[in-house]
């Protein structure tokens, strides 16, 4: 009898965690995807691309490029590309 019992019991609930599993996955998937986009665009917020003929001065360097990215925070070039590097 305690068997039986035991079963339809363990059966039942199952039966409700069944219920909200693919809810509950979905809410998973879509915070993890908000983290991300939220780190990625957090990351990206101090840099700054110029692009095409891009022209940079900084300490008494001035440098021409295709394009040349630069984290302001930092203030630092991160890269550039095709550059010449002239003194001023």
């Amino acid at each position: 009898n305690f068997y039986i019992r035991y079963n339809i019991m363990g059966k039942s609930s199952f039966q409700k965690i069944k219920k909200y599993l693919l809810p509950l996955n979905i809410l998973i998937i879509v915070v993890l995807f908000c983290a991300y986009h939220y780190v990625d665009t957090e990351i990206d917020k101090n840099k700054i691309l110029l692009e095409g003929n891009a022209l940079f001065t900084q300490k008494g360097l001035r440098i021409e490029a295709d394009s040349i990215y630069y984290d302001y925070l930092e203030k630092k070039i991160i890269k550039s590309i095709n550059a010449k590097v002239t003194s001023t």
